[in-house]
Order: C-alpha cells, then structure tokens, then sequence
C-alpha cells in the first residue's frame, strides 16, 4: 500500500509557511504619520531580503483609503475590522507592494456620536479604542495570511505596542515620525524638568533618490501644469516662495491674509520647484526634510507639538531659516524675512548651509552610508527576528 504523500507534504508546507516573515505594522492614522509609516515599509517590502514578507498594515478606513487610493474588494471577515487587499500604481517594485495588506481597525468613534469639534477629540476617541482593535485586526491577518506575527512595526505613540509585541514573543520596532530634537525631550523629560525647575512643560518654548527617502512624500500628477509654469521662471536667482502648513494646522485669517498682502508687496509667486528661493512653512518634520532635499532656505511659523523644537533647529542651529516674528505672520514681519532670505547676504549664507546638508544627505543614503547601514540593519530585524551583529 502506498503511503499517502499529500498528507505528509501538507503539514509541512504549512509549518514552512508558518515560519515565513508577517510583519504587523500599527500606524497612527492622523497628519502625515500613517503616510510616513507606509513609505517606510514600501522600501522594505521592495529590498530582496523582504521578497518572502507579507506585511500587514492596520490603521483606519479613512486613513487606508487615502493611503491606498484604488478600492479593493470586499471580503468575509465577520469582525469589526476588516481586510482589505491593497494594490497601487507605482511603476517600480509593484509586486513587492502587493505583499503589503491594508486591515481597517475602528477610529473609535461611537455610533451615532457627533464629533464635538474639540481639540484632539478624534484622537482621544481613537486611542482609547486602539490597543483592542489591533489585536482583533493582527489576528484577522494571521488567520488571512496562515503565518503567525514575526515582528511588529508601530507608531512610536502606541505605547501599548510593547505589550502587543511581547504578547507574540517578537521584537518591537518603534517608528518616530520626527527628529531628534523631539525624541530627545520625551527620552529626557524628568532630566529637562529638573534642570530648568518647572513642573509642567518647558516655560518660555511654546536628486530623486533623496525624495524618495522623505517620510510620506507624494508623488502627483501636476494637474494645473505649476511645474511648466516654475520652468519658465529664473532659477537663479531664485525668485518663488513656496508656502505649506502640512495636513492639520491652517493659520488664522489674519495670517493668510497678511501672506497673500506681503506676497504682493515682496513681488513674489507661490510655488514648487528649482526656481524656489524661499519656504515658507509649519516646522512638520517631513517638512522640514523637504526642504533640505531641494536646497531651499525656510521661514518657520510653527503650530504645536515638535513643530517648535523643528524651528528653533532650522533657525539657531543648523542656520538653512528662520522664525516669523513675534511668533504669527504679519505682512511687514513676512516682507522683511522674505527681502532677507531673497535678496539678501543671509539668504546666501542659509543656502550655502542648505545645500550642504543636502549633500550629506545624498551621502548618507550612497551604498556605504549611514542611512543605507541602518535601513538594511532594519531589514535584518523583521525578517528574520534577530537583532543586527
């Protein structure tokens, strides 16, 4: 009698299937942060030690459709997320972006419940929700994909992501959307209030290659031909005031007007490009790195959270901007800023200083640079669960 060899074989294949890398990528689904987290792990999912990993990414369904703009098909999952195959129109790597999964988890919000328009109150709602609709989500993916969690990837404010991650018996990787700066105060808060003897906060802070490495930078269409227009501007010297607040903070009328009337005054057009002199802009730290990759100088009118630390980095430490005075925009405030950065002898040194942190970014990113050691030692970690030699 023959040995049945299916029954042998299934097994196995289903242990080595098992055994193969899901990463569990938790995003938080508001401003640039889940766009950030996704850009990230599309350059993972793309690098050949990755070509065996299924990555699943969880966040809300009005984040997931932003972020994966073709609507997939409907499935059977009978809980409260739901899965959703993702697929997307690069051009490059698109089947090592079909490894990615989009899984829906709950923002929060109660039925029936009218949000109040408070400050945060979204993400209050959301967060309280959070550490239960992930684990339902996560074991969604497990039984979707029939491969147990190998590593989890997660918004560095999921501070519950620990706890999830230990719960798999896989490393956590923390994902901070800013810089240093910012890190630095949270890791050092105990430290910073000591030294400065307060209790609450800190009294008196209120080429194409690089762009690819941007946390969250779009890549769109240019539908009203703004890139055509740029083209026919002067690149030298550069003659456009590119102006952008991010995805959350829009300033007050006062402000836009005075803008638009300081704008006018100065002489001088809104828009992107290599004819662009100035930046004018909300301190975001994606922000913050596109303008070091296209070289421009940047005028700082920050909004909240890291945004004030971002300033005071661009302006007193790495000298590529400077703040708006008095702290909002005025007409003759943005005249005088733009005048000095336009046209001006501090203009050219904040350019020169640009510039070169534009080519140490180019640097880092060569083969045998920092930014590529640490992205493949990243790489090592969720695919195979070991920390780097």
């Amino acid at each position: 009698m023959q040995p049945d060899t299916t029954s042998m074989i299934q097994p196995h294949l289903q242990q080595q299937q098992e055994q193969l890398p899901h990463v569990a990528v938790l995003a938080f689904p508001f401003s640039s942060h889940a766009a950030s987290l996704l850009a990230v792990i599309r350059h993972l999912a793309s690098a050949p030690p990755a070509s065996t990993a299924v990555f699943s990414f969880f966040s809300t369904h009005k984040s997931n459709r932003s972020l994966f703009p073709t609507p997939p098909p409907p499935t059977t999952s009978t809980i409260t997320t739901t899965a959703t195959t993702t697929t997307t129109t690069s051009s490059s790597s698109s089947s090592a972006f079909n490894m990615i999964k989009a899984y829906d988890v709950t923002d929060g919000v109660p039925e029936g419940y009218v949000l109040q328009g408070k400050p945060e109150e979204d993400i209050g709602l959301f967060m309280r929700a959070a550490p239960e609709g992930f684990r339902k989500a996560m074991e969604a993916a497990v039984a979707d994909s029939g491969r147990r969690i190998t590593c989890v990837v997660a918004d560095a404010f999921f501070w519950f992501a620990e706890e999830i991650a230990a719960e798999q018996r896989v490393p956590w990787v923390a994902f901070w959307i800013g810089g240093p700066c910012s890190l630095a105060a949270h890791i050092y808060t105990d430290l910073l209030r000591s030294k400065l003897h307060v209790t609450y906060g800190i009294a008196g802070l209120g080429d194409e290659r690089l762009n690819d490495f941007i946390p969250g930078a779009p890549r769109v269409s240019d539908e009203y031909r703004c890139l055509l227009w740029l083209d026919s501007q002067k690149p030298a010297p550069a003659s456009v005031a590119y102006i952008g607040f991010g995805t959350v903070k829009v300033p007050p009328r006062s402000e836009l007007v005075a803008i638009a009337e300081a704008l006018e005054a100065s002489g001088v057009d809104i828009l992107s490009h290599g004819a662009v002199g100035a930046f004018v802009m909300h301190c975001g730290w994606s922000s913050l790195l596109e303008g070091i990759a296209g070289g421009v100088p940047m005028i700082c009118r920050p909004f909240f959270a890291d945004q004030g630390l971002n300033g005071r980095l661009i302006a007193d430490v790495l000298g590529i901007g400077l703040m708006v005075e008095g702290g909002a925009i005025t007409k003759e405030g943005l005249v005088r800023s733009l005048g000095m950065i336009l046209n001006g002898d501090e203009g050219k040194r904040m350019r020169e200083n640009v510039r070169h942190l534009r080519l140490q970014a180019g640097k880092a990113l060569s083969p045998t640079g920092s930014s590529t050691g640490n992205f493949n030692k990243l790489l090592q970690i969720i695919t195979t669960g070991a920390p780097p030699c």
